[in-house]
Protein backbone atom coordinates (compact mmCIF):
# COMPACT_ATOMS: atom_id res chain seq x y z
CA UNK A 1 0.00 0.00 0.00
CA UNK A 2 1.37 3.38 -0.71
CA UNK A 3 1.31 6.17 1.84
CA UNK A 4 0.36 9.41 1.28
CA UNK A 5 2.31 12.55 1.98
CA UNK A 6 0.86 13.48 5.07
CA UNK A 7 1.37 9.42 6.69
CA UNK A 8 5.34 10.09 5.87
CA UNK A 9 5.22 13.05 7.35
CA UNK A 10 3.42 12.21 10.59
CA UNK A 11 5.65 9.24 11.35
CA UNK A 12 8.47 11.45 10.64
CA UNK A 13 7.38 14.42 12.97
CA UNK A 14 6.51 11.27 15.34
CA UNK A 15 10.89 10.86 15.44
CA UNK A 16 11.47 14.64 15.33
CA UNK A 17 9.98 17.15 17.71
CA UNK A 18 11.01 20.33 15.27
CA UNK A 19 9.06 18.95 12.43
CA UNK A 20 6.27 18.26 14.51
CA UNK A 21 6.65 21.87 16.22
CA UNK A 22 6.72 22.54 12.45
CA UNK A 23 3.62 21.18 10.90
CA UNK A 24 1.62 21.79 14.02
CA UNK A 25 1.84 25.85 13.13
CA UNK A 26 1.32 25.16 9.72
CA UNK A 27 -1.75 23.13 10.62
CA UNK A 28 -2.90 26.10 13.34
CA UNK A 29 -2.21 28.53 10.26
CA UNK A 30 -4.59 26.97 7.58
CA UNK A 31 -8.34 27.16 7.38
CA UNK A 32 -10.24 25.19 9.94
CA UNK A 33 -13.20 23.18 9.81
CA UNK A 34 -15.75 25.10 7.06
CA UNK A 35 -13.21 28.36 7.04
CA UNK A 36 -12.20 30.10 4.01
CA UNK A 37 -8.97 31.96 4.61
CA UNK A 38 -8.47 34.53 1.79
CA UNK A 39 -5.51 36.42 0.61
CA UNK A 40 -4.94 39.76 -1.14
CA UNK A 41 -1.33 40.30 -2.31
CA UNK A 42 -0.62 43.78 -4.22
CA UNK A 43 1.95 44.88 -6.32
CA UNK A 44 4.65 47.56 -4.98
CA UNK A 45 3.92 50.04 -6.99
CA UNK A 46 1.30 52.26 -5.85
CA UNK A 47 -0.24 53.75 -8.99
CA UNK A 48 -1.78 50.33 -9.00
CA UNK A 49 -4.29 50.91 -6.94
CA UNK A 50 -6.89 47.99 -5.99
CA UNK A 51 -10.86 49.46 -6.13
CA UNK A 52 -13.00 48.16 -4.06
CA UNK A 53 -10.66 46.22 -2.03
CA UNK A 54 -13.75 46.62 0.75
CA UNK A 55 -15.50 44.32 -1.14
CA UNK A 56 -13.74 42.15 -2.47
CA UNK A 57 -13.39 39.03 0.14
CA UNK A 58 -17.39 39.80 0.01
CA UNK A 59 -17.37 38.53 -3.68
CA UNK A 60 -14.99 36.03 -2.65
CA UNK A 61 -16.91 34.00 -0.28
CA UNK A 62 -20.42 34.64 -2.45
CA UNK A 63 -18.72 32.85 -5.18
CA UNK A 64 -17.28 30.19 -3.19
CA UNK A 65 -20.83 29.20 -2.21
CA UNK A 66 -19.62 27.91 1.81
CA UNK A 67 -16.75 25.97 0.25
CA UNK A 68 -13.70 26.25 2.96
CA UNK A 69 -9.79 26.12 1.92
CA UNK A 70 -7.46 28.93 1.15
CA UNK A 71 -7.42 31.14 -1.53
CA UNK A 72 -4.81 34.06 -2.36
CA UNK A 73 -5.65 37.13 -4.65
CA UNK A 74 -2.44 38.02 -6.10
CA UNK A 75 -2.67 41.92 -8.24
CA UNK A 76 -0.04 42.46 -10.60
CA UNK A 77 1.37 44.53 -13.44
CA UNK A 78 1.53 44.42 -16.71
CA UNK A 79 5.37 42.80 -16.95
CA UNK A 80 4.49 39.80 -14.43
CA UNK A 81 0.90 39.33 -16.15
CA UNK A 82 2.64 38.67 -19.53
CA UNK A 83 5.26 36.66 -17.78
CA UNK A 84 2.79 34.23 -15.80
CA UNK A 85 0.50 33.98 -18.72
CA UNK A 86 3.45 33.25 -20.96
CA UNK A 87 4.94 30.43 -18.48
CA UNK A 88 1.83 28.90 -17.96
CA UNK A 89 -0.43 29.69 -21.27
CA UNK A 90 2.10 30.03 -23.77
CA UNK A 91 0.85 33.80 -24.83
CA UNK A 92 2.64 36.27 -25.62
CA UNK A 93 0.16 39.21 -23.87
CA UNK A 94 -1.06 40.20 -20.30
CA UNK A 95 -4.59 38.04 -19.84
CA UNK A 96 -6.96 39.60 -16.84
CA UNK A 97 -7.03 36.61 -14.94
CA UNK A 98 -5.23 33.56 -14.36
CA UNK A 99 -6.29 30.69 -11.75
CA UNK A 100 -3.68 28.06 -10.24
CA UNK A 101 -5.81 25.48 -8.84
CA UNK A 102 -4.25 22.95 -6.67
CA UNK A 103 -7.86 21.08 -4.94
CA UNK A 104 -11.28 22.39 -5.54
CA UNK A 105 -12.83 21.12 -2.23
CA UNK A 106 -11.77 22.15 -0.28
CA UNK A 107 -10.29 25.41 -2.30
CA UNK A 108 -6.54 26.11 -2.40
CA UNK A 109 -5.92 28.25 -4.98
CA UNK A 110 -3.94 31.38 -6.14
CA UNK A 111 -5.99 34.00 -8.53
CA UNK A 112 -3.85 36.29 -10.41
CA UNK A 113 -5.21 39.41 -11.74
CA UNK A 114 -3.68 41.95 -14.17
CA UNK A 115 -4.34 45.45 -13.17
CA UNK A 116 -3.44 47.55 -16.12
CA UNK A 117 -6.06 44.78 -18.01
CA UNK A 118 -8.22 45.09 -16.05
CA UNK A 119 -8.39 49.20 -16.14
CA UNK A 120 -8.17 48.78 -20.52
CA UNK A 121 -11.08 45.78 -20.41
CA UNK A 122 -13.43 47.88 -18.04
CA UNK A 123 -12.95 51.59 -20.26
CA UNK A 124 -13.77 48.88 -23.46
CA UNK A 125 -16.68 47.47 -22.10
CA UNK A 126 -18.48 51.11 -20.59
CA UNK A 127 -17.91 49.12 -16.99
CA UNK A 128 -16.91 50.15 -13.95
CA UNK A 129 -12.99 49.42 -12.37
CA UNK A 130 -15.19 48.05 -9.10
CA UNK A 131 -17.82 46.31 -11.89
CA UNK A 132 -15.44 44.90 -14.09
CA UNK A 133 -12.95 43.54 -10.99
CA UNK A 134 -16.06 41.79 -9.14
CA UNK A 135 -16.84 39.94 -12.76
CA UNK A 136 -12.86 38.93 -12.56
CA UNK A 137 -12.68 37.87 -8.95
CA UNK A 138 -15.81 36.10 -9.66
CA UNK A 139 -14.48 33.59 -12.74
CA UNK A 140 -11.58 33.24 -10.61
CA UNK A 141 -13.25 32.11 -8.13
CA UNK A 142 -15.34 30.00 -10.00
CA UNK A 143 -12.03 28.26 -11.56
CA UNK A 144 -10.95 27.50 -8.13
CA UNK A 145 -13.92 25.45 -7.71
CA UNK A 146 -13.08 23.69 -10.75
CA UNK A 147 -15.20 25.14 -13.65
CA UNK A 148 -14.25 25.72 -16.83
CA UNK A 149 -14.91 27.27 -20.13
CA UNK A 150 -13.31 25.43 -22.91
CA UNK A 151 -15.84 23.00 -24.14
CA UNK A 152 -19.13 24.79 -25.15
CA UNK A 153 -21.25 23.09 -22.32
CA UNK A 154 -18.81 23.85 -19.75
CA UNK A 155 -18.82 27.75 -21.04
CA UNK A 156 -22.53 28.09 -20.85
CA UNK A 157 -22.33 26.59 -17.27
CA UNK A 158 -20.19 28.41 -15.32
CA UNK A 159 -21.25 31.76 -17.46
CA UNK A 160 -24.98 31.14 -16.05
CA UNK A 161 -23.21 31.20 -12.56
CA UNK A 162 -21.45 34.02 -13.27
CA UNK A 163 -24.26 35.87 -14.33
CA UNK A 164 -26.28 34.49 -10.92
CA UNK A 165 -23.30 35.34 -8.73
CA UNK A 166 -23.20 38.96 -10.21
CA UNK A 167 -26.74 39.49 -10.38
CA UNK A 168 -26.94 38.38 -6.49
CA UNK A 169 -24.31 40.74 -6.00
CA UNK A 170 -26.49 43.54 -7.41
CA UNK A 171 -23.94 44.21 -10.75
CA UNK A 172 -25.30 44.19 -14.46
CA UNK A 173 -25.40 41.37 -16.41
CA UNK A 174 -21.78 40.06 -17.20
CA UNK A 175 -22.56 38.79 -20.65
CA UNK A 176 -25.49 41.44 -22.09
CA UNK A 177 -25.30 39.76 -25.31
CA UNK A 178 -26.24 36.03 -24.15
CA UNK A 179 -29.29 34.73 -23.03
CA UNK A 180 -28.28 33.96 -19.77
CA UNK A 181 -31.54 34.97 -16.77
CA UNK A 182 -30.42 35.38 -13.54
CA UNK A 183 -30.81 32.87 -11.10
CA UNK A 184 -31.51 32.89 -7.30
CA UNK A 185 -28.32 31.20 -5.42
CA UNK A 186 -28.89 27.87 -3.83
Amino acid sequence: MEKTTDQVLNREAEEDPELAEALAEIESEGPQDGELLIHLQEEEDEALEIPAKDNIEHWIRTAAQGLPGELTIRFVDAEEGLELNKSFRGKEKPTNVLTFVYCTNPIMADIAICLPVLVREAAEQNKSLEEHLAHLVVHGVLHARGYDHIEQDEAEEMEQLETDILNNLGYDLPYPDRNYVPRELR
